[in-house]
């Protein structure tokens, strides 16, 4: 059902949810989904863990394996610093009138 409240197009309508969710999406389903209160601030927060955290933590994982085998105290924190330095740099580069020449 939350597939088809996402995909579809104009109004969401109760009977519009329970035509789109398919198999197992009857009127009485959809009606007992809405008649429920839903605890949003942990559902929110296992939506963020799973889709937007875990992936970040996948990441800075690996990148910070490349670097640790140059340095071993090489920290999450160092990392953070290093993305945003090399940011600071890329957005300085864009407002130059004239932009400098590649360093290995």
């Amino acid at each position: 059902m939350a597939w088809a409240m996402l995909v579809m197009p104009g109004r969401v309508t109760m009977l519009g949810i329970s035509r789109w969710a398919g198999k197992g999406g009857s009127d009485r389903t959809v009606q007992r989904l809405f008649s429920q209160a839903l605890p949003w601030a942990m559902l929110c927060w296992v939506f963020f863990r799973q889709h937007v955290h875990r992936p970040m933590v996948n990441v800075a994982s690996h990148l910070q394996a490349d670097v640790r085998q140059r340095d071993p105290d090489y920290s999450i924190l160092e990392l953070k610093a290093d993305c945003r330095g090399s940011t600071s740099v890329e957005e300085t580069i864009k407002m130059l009138p004239e932009k400098p020449e590649p360093v290995l």
